[in-house]
């Protein structure tokens, strides 16, 4: 009948012979046998009497062993943990050797977080054993809901069981990083250097390894260590050129670059992330930033170029022809000086301080040269959209004059 797949009958014939012929050869595998089909039909709380039975009148049995074990089994499938336990540890203690020992540890560490034992009681019940996946799971969802309440000295320690209790678990790439964001947003840059290096160095291929290359140049240049930073910063650009970390990482190469005074590689980085750059006001600013750079090198020529590639649209177009014409006043070319202010003179906005204090030099040449009543046109518009009250004052008092010295 068994074999025919009728297995409630099968545990009916046996259960009778049993019950009929208690000394019969055959009875302990009938009852034995009785118990596991009980056990594989899903009958959890028959299959525990049925055993219970069989390691009572059976206790010298061969198959005494797997009945212990299939108890505990018994009761933990019917979600009796708190009586799995005990058989579970029995078993342990009897068959510590047994080649069913790790897995019957897995099956107890799992009983121990279902009858919600602290960690604290985890930590000890489990010291010398083999740590079952599920305490991974357990430590880490704790680690995440710990984490995402900010409570991130409470999320490191769990994040920390997972590494070293269960370094080959397909958790611990997650607890690395986010031990390193930890240390990261509780402003420890030190630790969280290291964190990052130590992920970095165990799973360089992570899905997380550009945003840790990130933080990990981040947190170098919060020690002042602006040149590691920037090395940090070009290896992520390199390797994630792509990843959206690696233009943020972009924009700091130069910045940490000019930390340390090497201008000329923080020229280069600025000049590496223009060309990689396609919003127009981000480029406008770093055309700006190159165009100052050369200035303060001495190349007036080349900052020149650079200013003039602002877009009139930009906001640091005004600027930008600011610094033209204050290169050419030094350089005493007072004809390219003017020209270069009179471009100012059609742009928008007309409050901008560049423009403003453009005008005031243009109105100035102008006046140099006799041209008065341009000066004077130049004057009425700084009168007209100056929000500077030292520019307005000047400007006013420039046009009384020139209209004393026009009107003579």
């Amino acid at each position: 009948m068994y074999r025919l797949e009728y297995f409630t009958d099968a545990v009916a014939v046996w259960t009778k012979l049993a019950d009929n012929y208690p000394d019969f050869e055959l009875t302990e595998k009938a009852r034995f046998q009785t118990a596991r089909t009980l056990f594989d039909l899903g009958e959890t709380t028959a299959a525990v009497k049925a055993f219970q039975s069989f390691i009572v009148k059976h206790p010298t049995s061969d198959r005494i062993k797997d009945a212990q074990l299939q108890l505990a089994h018994a009761y933990y499938n019917a979600g009796d943990y708190k009586n799995a336990i005990p058989r579970y540890q029995e078993f342990l203690a009897l068959y510590p050797q047994a080649e069913e020992a790790v897995s019957v540890q897995d099956f107890l560490q799992m009983s121990y977080v279902q009858v919600g034992k602290s960690d604290e009681e985890l930590e000890k019940l489990t010291q010398g054993q083999s740590k079952s996946g599920v305490l991974a799971d357990l430590y880490w969802s704790k680690g995440a809901k710990a984490f995402n309440d900010k409570d991130y000295k409470l999320a490191l320690g769990y994040f920390e069981k997972v590494m070293i209790d269960f370094p080959a678990s397909s958790l611990a790439p997650q607890a690395a990083f986010y031990r390193g964001e930890c240390f990261y947003l509780q402003e420890r840059p030190e630790e969280a250097a290291a964190a990052y290096r130590n992920f970095l160095a165990q799973f360089p291929n992570d899905a997380q390894a550009p945003t840790a290359l990130f933080r990990l140049g981040v947190s170098l240049f919060n020690l002042n260590r602006f040149e590691e930073a920037a090395v940090t910063f070009e290896g992520l650009v390199q390797k994630y050129p792509d990843d959206p970390m690696a233009a943020n990482a972009a924009e700091n190469i130069p910045l940490a670059y000019a930390k340390i005074g090497k201008i000329g590689d923080s020229e280069k980085a600025y000049e590496a992330l223009l060309q990689r750059t396609t919003d127009p006001k981000k480029r406008a600013t770093l055309i700006m930033q190159i165009a100052q750079i050369k200035e303060k090198n001495g190349v007036p020529a080349e900052a020149i170029a650079y200013y003039e590639q602002i877009p009139s649209t930009e906001e640091e177009y005004g600027e930008g022809i600011y610094a033209i014409g204050s290169i050419y006043a030094r350089s005493g070319e007072a004809d390219k000086e003017t020209k270069t202010y009179e471009k100012v003179l059609s742009m928008t906005p007309k409050d901008n301080v560049y423009r403003i204090a453009a005008l005031g030099r243009l109105a100035e040449l102008y006046i140099s040269k006799g041209q008065a009543q341009k000066a004077l046109a130049v004057y009425q518009d700084v009168a007209a959209n100056a929000t500077d009250e030292t520019a307005l004052t000047n400007a006013k008092t420039r046009l009384e004059e020139l209209q004393k010295v026009i009107g003579n």
